[in-house]
């Protein structure tokens, strides 16, 4: 595996990182671009989790659902993720979502819609998210112009396939082993203070 570096994510993405939780200091950035729909990436989940662990507080993460496809399911399952970020559940939602093993939906594209509604809400009351407030955002004016923004910015960084992950700006695409990432943490280093 060889990182590609692609700094324009970061600018094209760097609007939304407050919202997703980014921490400034963290000598490392790590974005990760999922897909509730693909079993590739919810096979990563348990290395990112050993990563996760290893790095501690030097490392910032933010997850950013994949938005190509099957547009209303990914809609769906995006603007859910980005109204349970708002209730301070992410990981869990995005565990919870993934053990829903979406991929294994119908090949009916309307059914593929209802089927993601149900997983979404099953996934709010798992995690006990106030559905009344889960409901409200999933469709608000201020999420859907977020999910609008996420779309964009995954268009503008060319991202075709899941999972994705840019660690300080570098691109690493499906890495399943934790001793790649470690080996690309080492390679690409630090961020600069402030960036």
């Amino acid at each position: 595996m060889q990182p590609v570096l692609l700094e324009p994510l970061i600018s094209a993405l760097s609007i939304e990182t407050e919202f997703f939780g980014s921490n400034i200091s963290a000598p490392y950035e790590i974005i990760e671009i999922c897909d509730f729909e693909c079993r590739h990436s919810a096979a990563l989940q348990p290395v990112l989790k050993k990563l996760r662990a290893a790095l501690g507080d030097s490392a910032s993460w933010i997850s950013i659902p994949f938005p190509s496809g099957n547009f209303k399911a990914k809609q769906t399952y995006g603007k859910a993720y980005c109204a349970a970020i708002k209730q301070n559940k992410a990981e869990q939602f995005k565990d919870t979502l993934f053990s829903c093993k979406p991929w294994l939906r119908s090949r009916n594209r309307e059914d593929d819609a209802g089927w993601a509604l149900a997983n979404v809400f099953k996934a709010a009351d798992v995690c006990s998210l106030n559905i009344d407030i889960f409901e409200k955002d999933l469709y608000s004016d201020e999420i859907d112009n977020l999910y609008l923004r996420i779309l964009m910015g995954v268009g503008k960084v060319r991202v075709w396939i899941t999972p994705t992950l840019f660690i300080n700006g570098y691109r690493i695409e499906s890495a399943l082993r934790c001793d790649a990432y470690r080996e690309a943490l080492r390679k690409i280093g630090p961020r600069k203070a402030g960036r």
